[in-house]
């Protein structure tokens, strides 16, 4: 049995610098390493980030497979009827059975439903001192004139788009000083640090501290247990 484009999509959605678009990249070559034709599809078009970066980090054999946005200018003035049409129509481009880690935007409006349509699968990054009083508002994480924390706020999204709790992992990043790093398989629940531009550099991704590697690595083959369920 085929597992369908959307089952094999994974969304990927954090807070702005939550270190989100670094850790979408090493899932991505995580995949990889272990043999899937993974792609990663970047879709904040609001907020450029892979293309700005792509010659820093990705080495010549995976660019083919990171599809950037089409330009590297922040685009005040797109329409989330816009922004859907963009995304649905890039996604359809990637022809690859494998995983398709799709890089979402850091604040939430409804071009972030679009991406959800195209997902059947979220891994939520935020810093570990998010301040909910002063960021989830300008963040858009408000529900009924509530301010929450964008793991609490997620809940009801993915409830909504039909994502289970087996299918949505929260993590919470930190910087380089604050080395701690672990991952429950069973709460899907997480911490890494050291997710930052300056520790990867054409593919290699060595400065990326060990423990926050091989937690990316458990990550992936849960992602690939969960996509696949034992099909091909």
């Amino acid at each position: 049995m085929t597992v369908t484009k959307k089952e094999r999509t994974v969304l990927c959605l954090g807070p702005p610098h939550s270190g989100k678009s670094v850790f979408s990249y090493l899932l991505f070559k995580s995949l990889r390493q272990l043999r899937n034709n993974a792609y990663l599809m970047d879709a904040d078009y609001y907020s450029p980030t892979h293309r700005k970066r792509i010659e820093d980090y990705a080495s010549p054999f995976e660019k083919p497979y990171i599809f950037t946005t089409p330009n590297l200018i922040k685009l005040t003035k797109l329409t989330h009827e816009n922004f859907r049409n963009i995304a649905h129509s890039t996604h359809a481009l990637i022809e690859s059975k494998g995983v398709i880690v799709l890089d979402g935007v850091g604040r939430h409006s409804p071009s972030t439903d679009s991406l959800f349509e195209l997902s059947n699968a979220l891994i939520l990054l935020c810093y570990c001192h998010f301040d909910v009083g002063k960021n989830s508002k300008e963040c858009g994480f408000v529900k009924n004139g509530e301010s929450l924390h964008p793991f609490d706020f997620y809940n009801a999204i993915c409830e909504r788009f039909g994502i289970s709790d087996k299918k949505y992992i929260r993590i919470e990043t930190r910087f380089h000083s604050e080395k701690i790093a672990s991952f429950d398989e069973d709460k899907l629940k997480g911490e890494l640090f050291d997710l930052d531009w300056e520790v990867i550099k054409n593919g290699n991704v060595d400065r990326v501290p060990q423990k926050t590697r091989e937690i990316i690595q458990r990550i992936a083959r849960l992602t690939l247990a969960t996509c696949y369920k034992g099909r091909c």
